[in-house]
């Protein structure tokens, strides 16, 4: 169950002024109770949650989203659940300890690539790990699903080497980094964030250390990434947002009504965002500081 946020409002640009208003859209929240779920969802949640938000905005957006009160017309828009039929048949998992890890109220992404230049969207899923008292009989795996076509998936994780093992995945990024014609995949985690550059050959190759983009403590708790030409020079540079300065070892207790609950990021000092400079050599450079995105004062 979601809750909705106050309303945004939906706009567009005709390139000759201020933007015009086109329409209004609400937001989803999380509430407070449904905070202490162990598992986060499975492929279909993560995917249709995402999917349908953003249908619910475009259509929004064209006066014709699913009303609400007395005078609402039925929506004509509908959703199968064919995550398993198609062959994404994928839990999320992040822990189960009842330690009340902050890290536990996170969720994973996931995200569309053709790593495979075929032409379709793959889908690739984020999972969690092992956390002190939590020690699945198996470790856990992102995932990565080839589209073959007609609604169906392959799990292909193994053979491209992006399993993310031992990692709590969070968020992605997904750009030709090194401009040789095929989709690169950057994953941001709680502890260390990974590169893996596409061979071309259906394979990654985990390249963090040697293209610079190490992060500069373990743990980091990174939540997203995006490739972007700040500079203008021609390739994707690479920023990442920081969360809070959260580890196992300072995990903050919280009581609401009396009860022990998961704390809320502002009780944890926040961490600086990073800011990496493509060289166009395959490396990167920290240009955080320089650059002015090395504050802490927000939470990323």
């Amino acid at each position: 169950m979601f809750f909705l946020s106050p309303p945004s409002s939906g706009c567009k640009t005709h390139g000759d002024g201020p933007l015009k208003r086109i329409g209004t859209a609400f937001f989803p929240s999380i509430p407070q109770a449904h905070r202490d779920r162990r598992h986060i969802g499975s492929a279909t949640g993560a995917l249709a949650w995402a999917t349908g938000w953003l249908l619910y905005l475009a259509l929004s957006a064209c006066g014709t989203a699913p009303s609400e009160g007395p005078d609402a017309t039925e929506s004509h828009v509908r959703f199968t659940d064919i995550a398993r039929s198609s062959g994404l048949d994928f839990t999320h998992i992040n822990g189960k300890t009842g330690r009340y890890y902050f890290i536990e109220t996170v969720a994973s992404g996931g995200g569309f690539i053709d790593y495979d230049g075929d032409g379709d969207l793959d889908v690739y899923l984020l999972n969690g790990c092992a956390i002190p008292g939590f020690d699945p009989p198996t470790a856990l795996s992102s995932r990565l699903y080839r589209n073959d076509g007609k609604a169906v998936f392959t799990d292909v994780t193994a053979a491209a080497g992006v399993g993310n093992e031992g990692r709590y995945g969070l968020g992605l990024a997904v750009a030709d980094y090194d401009n040789d014609g095929d989709d690169d995949l950057f994953v941001t985690n709680f502890g260390e964030n990974v590169l893996y550059r596409n061979e071309g050959n259906g394979t990654f190759i985990d390249v963090t250390r040697q293209a610079g983009v190490l992060v500069p403590r373990i743990p980091m708790f990174s939540t997203s990434a995006a490739f972007v030409d700040y500079d203008l020079d021609g390739d994707v540079d690479l920023f990442v947002c920081g969360y809070v300065d959260f580890t196992f070892d300072n995990n903050k207790r919280c009581v609401r009504d009396g009860i022990q609950s998961y704390c809320d990021p502002d009780v944890y000092q926040a961490v600086s965002d990073l800011l990496y400079r493509n060289e166009g050599d395959g490396t990167f450079t920290d240009v955080s500081a320089v650059a002015g995105v090395a504050d802490t004062e927000g939470k990323g």
